[in-house]
């Protein structure tokens, strides 16, 4: 910025000094004082103004023209505000305090954005090699012209299914609004198509599934809910133990909306995992111990849940079990356009 540019800015100010002189000068005329004395004192009033103005324009002409060479030979430009000099006037520390601000702003979504870039490649990893173990068994089934068994490969495809979900779900998860339809359904609606969907796991896993107060209505996205409550039963079924798969499935109506809870008889989690079991990539000690995990289950459970206005909690005691509650809200004053079953 050019110092006739910044004078420009000044120019009402310099104005009105001259003005001031003008009327001290017709002041002292009238008073009957001298030509020499009066220019004296105009000058005494207007010189200061003026060379405090052009002091001030050269300054801030001098440091903009250095702020634009910085910014010229960056490449990175958000690394400006920690580059720059200190300005030597007020406004130019407080500009300078916006851009360290907007640069860190900035720099933090980078951060953020880095951070989920890895986790997604580190899942992908996990997820090839999770979902390598039922392509390897199908290659088997049929390997020497053997006559594969068909119940172990619609086994072992309902497993790639159920990976290739979860790989879609997640993709999905950061803007669910765009793939739901709030509507009425029954808790035991959902239980039943959940239960029927994952019906091989649990027949494998030997399981007895035990259910009351589902005569209950919520409003929520039932496809949505089908998958929190597989995920539920996938774990329930890895974490099982050497005895057979036990579920109850609860429905109770509460203060806080109508809660559905799914039990296991499990080996339970430690106490010091369960604080974490909610979080994305965590896997835990009975991840390590039972079987390789991805460690996005239960993560995306919350996810979704937390997407669907619903609540989730997990209690779990180590060779007791495993709890946990869905908690739907009251009402169906979060229905898109107010009306079940149109799309958000």
């Amino acid at each position: 910025m050019r110092v006739r540019d910044l004078l420009a800015q000044r120019l009402p100010l310099l104005l009105a000094s001259a003005e001031g002189c003008a009327l001290s000068a017709l002041l002292l005329h009238l008073l009957g004082v001298g030509g020499a004395p009066t220019a004296f004192i105009c000058l005494v009033l207007f010189v200061p103004v003026a060379v405090c103005c052009g002091v001030e324009a050269y300054t801030r002409s001098r440091y903009y023209r250095h702020l634009a060479r910085v910014l010229g030979e960056l490449d990175r430009k958000s690394l400006l505000p920690q580059l720059m000099e200190e300005p030597p006037f007020a406004e130019g520390r407080f500009w300078k305090e916006v851009l360290a601000a907007c640069g860190k702003s900035m720099n933090d979504q980078i951060d953020r954005r880095a951070v989920e870039a890895r986790e997604y490649q580190e899942y992908i990893e996990t997820w090839v090699h999770e979902v390598k173990t039922p392509i390897a068994s199908l290659l088997l089934s049929v390997e020497g012209g053997r006559q594969p068994d068909p119940a172990a490969v619609r086994r072992e495809a309902e497993r790639i299914d159920g990976y290739v979900e979860q790989a879609l779900y997640y993709t999905r998860s950061g803007a669910p609004e765009k793939d739901y339809a709030i509507r009425p359904v029954s808790l035991r609606q959902l239980t039943a198509d959940a239960l029927k969907k994952n019906a091989p796991l649990l027949i494998e896993s030997g399981a007895r599934v035990r259910s009351e107060g589902l005569d209950r209505t919520v409003y929520t996205d039932a496809k949505w809910v089908v998958f929190i409550l597989g995920q539920l039963f996938q774990n329930a079924a890895k974490y099982r133990g050497e005895e057979p798969l036990s579920l109850s499935l609860r429905g109770e109506a509460g203060a806080e909306g109508v809660s559905l809870s799914v039990g296991d008889r499990g080996v339970g989690i430690p106490p010091r995992d369960q604080g974490r079991v909610f979080e994305k990539g965590f896997t835990g000690e009975n991840g390590r111990a039972f079987a390789r995990s991805t460690g996005m289950g239960l993560y995306l459970c919350a996810t979704l849940c937390k997407k669907l206005g619903m609540g989730i909690r997990l209690e779990s005691r180590v060779g007791e079990g495993t709890c946990v509650t869905l908690t739907f809200p009251k009402g169906s004053y979060h229905l898109a356009g107010g009306e079940a079953g149109e799309t958000r």
